[in-house]
């Protein structure tokens, strides 16, 4: 016997118990063929994931494992750094003591030549000192001023024709400073 279609094109089904029948099957079988289309799907789809994520989870295992060892890098790149710097430091460090030393050394010894010939200008100096006070000594000793004083009012006199007064300008003092020290003096006027 020949299966019946599930659909006939225009005419209503003739036996009704057999259409809805039939139609169970096609909806079942619509509903079978989706299911199981869904199913092979989801396993297409699932099978998809697992390789992606098993894909995934390699690629993520290499990028931890890279930045694994860059940080091991870094860390080991900065120890020596580290180590260069303290080195760098000390070196600099040693190298700015010796030449402080040096340096200390070098003007100690220019301040003691300057010292040294300070002192001998300063001597010098002390010896030209005692030497013109001796002739200060020496000059003041031999030099009287009330004798000079007096030869001073003597010649203004003898110049102004014994004129107290033009003897007096011509000392730059007043006439009575001049009459003080002819009395003074024991001088006669003229």
């Amino acid at each position: 016997m020949r299966p019946k279609p599930l659909f006939t094109t225009g005419s209503a089904p003739t036996d009704a118990p057999a259409s809805t029948t039939q139609l169970k099957i096609a909806a079942r079988g619509k509903e079978d063929v989706r299911d199981l289309a869904h199913t092979a799907t989801s396993a297409v789809v699932n099978d998809e994931i697992r390789r992606s994520h098993g894909e995934w989870c390699r690629t993520l295992d290499a990028v931890k494992e890279t930045l694994a060892t860059l940080e091991r890098t870094c860390e080991s790149a900065i120890e020596a750094q580290e180590a260069g710097v303290a080195d760098l430091i000390e070196t600099l460090v040693g190298s700015a003591t010796v030449e402080a030393v040096a340096a200390a050394q070098q003007t100690r010894a220019q301040a003691e030549i300057e010292i040294a010939e300070l002192q001998a200008v300063l001597d010098r100096q002390q010896d030209d000192l005692q030497v013109e006070r001796d002739m200060v000594k020496s000059a003041y000793e031999q030099l009287d001023l009330e004798e000079l004083e007096r030869s001073l009012v003597v010649q203004a006199l003898k110049r102004s024709g014994g004129n107290q007064t033009k003897a007096a300008a011509l000392l730059g003092i007043n006439r009575d400073q001049i009459r003080y020290r002819i009395e003074k003096f024991g001088l006669s006027t003229p």
